[in-house]
This record gives structure tokens, sequence and C-alpha cells, in this order.
């Protein structure tokens, strides 16, 4: 009869095997986001065409910058690549940061593209 004693070391290597296979696979510290992104937008807003979208704001909102000077904090959600954030009349939606649609009520729709990316 087989006490086990010979499957313990199997089984903990096999576990430790799993472990840093699922630790490769999460992003490490250079994959992580920068905290505020500049925007080159089409067409271009008033006072220029660089848009500034601080990320870590915190708690579900973003501050938005606008060439003009003014700053606008939005309100929304982020999921695993998707964001949404609106106010004060604006939007900012996109998936990463990478590329962001910039809708402002009664403006065209822009697209803007990460200059610091």
């Amino acid at each position: 009869m087989s006490s086990g004693h010979g499957r313990t070391p199997v089984a903990a290597a096999l576990a430790t095997l799993v472990l840093i296979s699922f630790a490769a696979l999460m992003p490490g510290p250079a994959q992580a986001m920068p905290a505020t992104v500049d925007y080159r937008c089409r067409p271009a807003l008033t006072g220029g065409q660089t848009l500034s979208i601080d990320y870590s704001s915190g708690g579900g909102s973003i501050t938005v910058q606008f060439p003009d000077g003014k700053s606008v904090r939005m309100n929304g959600r982020a999921k695993r690549y998707y964001f949404f954030y609106a106010g004060e009349r604006a939007k900012v939606y996109g998936i990463r940061q990478k590329t962001v649609t910039l809708t402002i009520q009664g403006q065209p729709t822009r697209r803007c593209v990460a200059t610091s990316l």
C-alpha cells in the first residue's frame, strides 16, 4: 500500500508552476498606463489642438484640461479597456488611452490621438 508521500513534491511543483504561469500573464509595472495623457485633436479645439486628460483623479472620474485653460472633472466608468466619462455638456470615451473621442454639445465630434504614449 502506498503512503502517498511521493506525490506531495510533485503536486507542490505543479502548483508552483501554475502560479508562475499566471503571474507571467498579469501586467507588470512596465505595462502600466500613464496618469496624464496629452492628445492632439481634430478638428482643433478653441485655443489649440492639445487636450490633456488626468486619469488619476480617482473614484470613477477624470480631469480634462482644455487648451483654453478650462478644466472639467468628468464622472464615469472604466472597464477592462473601455472607458466613458461625461460632464458639463462634454463626453470622453474610448478603448485604452491611445485614441479617444471627444464630444461637446453643439460642436463637431473630435478624434484625439495620444502624443505622449
